[in-house]
């Protein structure tokens, strides 16, 4: 359990002081959600972080295995895309396939869509 400012300087002011010049600081733990799970924003941003960055943020949390697996499956239930190269991929390759149905072959021009 860490010690409060008053135990460490033997003087009550101290931790006064502090606190008026940063204000109180709680651990991550002390704290409820900022938003409740089920709550949908304005698309865009938030007040702190770009949400392109966020996003960008939760995947790279994802790579180096410290995303919450709750979290990881609320960004499922979302429709989180885990890896945007490997959907643009898959996207290409299934409009490749819809190309040849419609064609009957696989030799687009460079140009085609």
């Amino acid at each position: 359990m860490p010690l409060a400012l008053e135990e460490i300087f033997g003087d009550t002011s101290v931790g006064q002081t502090l606190d008026g010049a940063v204000g109180h600081v709680e651990s991550a733990a002390d704290r409820a959600p900022a938003v409740a799970y089920n709550v949908e924003t304005t698309a865009g941003s938030t007040d702190a972080v770009p949400l392109g960055r966020w996003v960008h943020q939760q995947r790279r949390a994802l790579r180096a295995g410290e995303l919450d697996l709750h979290r990881k499956e609320l960004l499922n239930e979302a429709g989180m895309v885990w890896e945007p190269s490997e959907e643009a991929w898959e996207t290409k390759l299934a409009a490749l396939r819809s190309y040849r149905r419609a064609t009957g072959h696989l030799t687009p021009r460079q140009d085609a869509a």
